[in-house]
C-alpha cells in the first residue's frame, strides 16, 4: 500500500482515537495551468501531516517500508527538533497489514503526548 493510501487511512482513524485533536495533510504544489499561470504552495521537506489542538503540535512524516529520506525532509525534522516540536517518522513495516500499520502509528502518536 502506498504512503498516501496509508496516510488517508490514518486520517480516517485519527478522530475516533483523538477526538479533541485535528490532523491535517500538507501538500506541495508546483504546477502550471494551460494558460501559463503557475501555482505554488507548501515548503519542500515539510512533514506530510501535522496534529494540533489543546496545546499539542506534532509533525508526522509517513514513509512506506522502502521510502527514503530527502535532504529537505531531514532539514525540516532537524528544525522541528531544535524548536522542541515532537516529530514522528511513521514508517510502514515490510509485509505489515495496513490496519496494523495505522493502529501502530496511532499508538506512536499517543506516546508523543
Amino acid at each position: 500500500m502506498s504512503e498516501s493510501d496509508l496516510g488517508a487511512l490514518l486520517c480516517l482513524a485519527f478522530p475516533a482515537r483523538f477526538p479533541r485533536l485535528l490532523i491535517f495533510r500538507r501538500n506541495i504544489v508546483n504546477a502550471e495551468t494551460r494558460d501559463g499561470w503557475r501555482a505554488r504552495a507548501g515548503i519542500r521537506g515539510q512533514a506530510d501531516y501535522y496534529v494540533m489542538g489543546d496545546c499539542v503540535h506534532i509533525e508526522i512524516e509517513t514513509k512506506s517500508a522502502r521510502h527514503k529520506w530527502y535532504s529537505q525532509q531531514l532539514a525540516w525534522r532537524k528544525r522541528c527538533e531544535e524548536l522542541g516540536i515532537p516529530y514522528l517518522e511513521a514508517r510502514a513495516l515490510p509485509d505489515e497489514e495496513p490496519d496494523v500499520t495505522v493502529a501502530r502509528w496511532l499508538d506512536e502518536i499517543g506516546a508523543l503526548m
